[in-house]
């Protein structure tokens, strides 16, 4: 059961006798003769919708294409089906299965089944053959996350199709979910820090430099007077003049 999960927590609540539930027929959502390799990325309980595509895509082509199936969750303890992966490594030699574990430790990957630490990046979808199409399925941050990391990549927005729902545009939820994925923007510098920058010079180096017209040995000394000059002046004297002509 997913903390707040819909599905699993309603799930959780039934009771024999209290409830009905209705299945309806299977319907089509692909046709897997569209899809000359696949890129599918799903999250959490999607899995069995990840799995069914992508077997149906490389059966359907007689294991001669590329699937990658991207499979997201918080940790390797949320990972279902462990060994209907194993099984479709063993008997597709181009299908990829990728784990991304946003929380704790992954175990070492090994061969075509590879394990991912943090969440679903730029990085996880560039091992993946650019002119595949994608498919996403689970929660809406995740296939918000997806799309974006796929357009910001250049790839083909036409190319891809989303099985669930999608955070209204520009709601908090959308933004929550692009923030995941995009690196923040650089800081803006203020004017001063930016004429230092352009000028390969910091405020500390401004502050020591010499004037003008100073022997060696008076430019080795001023920053002890200037200090000297300083406390006179907080003692009265005007501009701390005297202090810096008595060792001219």
């Amino acid at each position: 059961i997913y903390p707040g999960g819909k599905m699993t927590s309603f799930l959780a609540k039934l009771r024999p006798g209290i409830a009905k539930m209705l299945v309806g027929a299977p319907h089509a959502t692909l046709n897997p003769a569209d899809y000359r390799g696949l890129v599918m990325v799903a999250g959490g309980s999607a899995v069995t919708v990840g799995i069914q595509v992508s077997r149906a895509v490389l059966e359907h082509h007689k294991g001669a294409v590329p699937v990658h199936l991207i499979l997201c969750n918080k940790t390797i303890s949320d990972v279902l089906f462990k060994e209907v992966f194993d099984d479709m490594i063993a008997e597709f030699p181009t299908f990829h299965m990728i784990h991304c574990i946003s929380s704790g430790e992954v175990p070492k990957s090994a061969g075509r089944h590879t394990w991912q630490k943090g969440r679903i990046s730029s990085a996880t979808l560039a091992v993946t053959e650019p002119d595949l199409k994608c498919v996403i399925s689970g929660p809406k941050g995740l296939c918000q996350a997806a799309m974006v990391l796929w357009s910001d990549m250049g790839r083909d927005a036409e190319s891809v199709k989303v099985l669930d729902e999608l955070p209204v545009p520009g709601s908090q939820a959308a933004k929550d979910a692009e923030a995941k994925v995009k690196p923040p923007p650089p800081p803006v510098l203020q004017e001063p820090e930016q004429e230092s920058m352009k000028s390969g010079k910091t405020a500390q180096q401004d502050l020591v430099t010499q004037p003008a017209g100073f022997s060696l040995l008076q430019q080795l000394f001023l920053p002890f007077t200037i200090c000297r000059g300083r406390g006179l002046e907080e003692e009265g004297d005007a501009d701390g003049t005297s202090a810096v002509a008595a060792v001219s």
